[in-house]
């Protein structure tokens, strides 16, 4: 019994302690190519950014592993509209980039 109680707090800590936003990785993108055709790197990267500094502006951004690719598909879109009515633009473009970031860093 104190093993397994053990084994869930240290669990608990490496989640707990675990990085929110994960560096991208060449690797994310190649898995994306066939979703995202011409997808590289520095979109990625960029994606990244735009959640961090867009969506942060408003309130906490979620990990983008809390959602999968259906989660985030709903909510981006509704959120853009949020923002831009606020006053807080977020171009098609961003949102994309966006989009695609959360998608690809995400639940699969």
């Amino acid at each position: 019994m104190k093993k397994t109680a053990a084994v869930l707090f240290v669990a608990g800590l490496l989640v707990a302690c675990s990085p929110k936003f994960m560096t991208p990785m060449q690797t994310d993108v190649d898995r994306m190519t066939a979703k995202f055709p011409g997808y590289t790197l520095a979109d990625l990267q960029k994606g990244m950014s735009l959640y961090q500094s867009k969506c942060g502006a408003c309130h906490d951004p979620k990990a983008p592993r809390s959602r999968d690719e259906a989660g985030w598909r709903e909510i981006v879109p509704h959120m853009v509209e949020k923002s831009n009515k606020k006053g807080k633009p977020i171009s098609p473009e961003e949102a994309d980039l966006i989009l695609r970031y959360v998608i690809t860093m995400g639940k699969h």
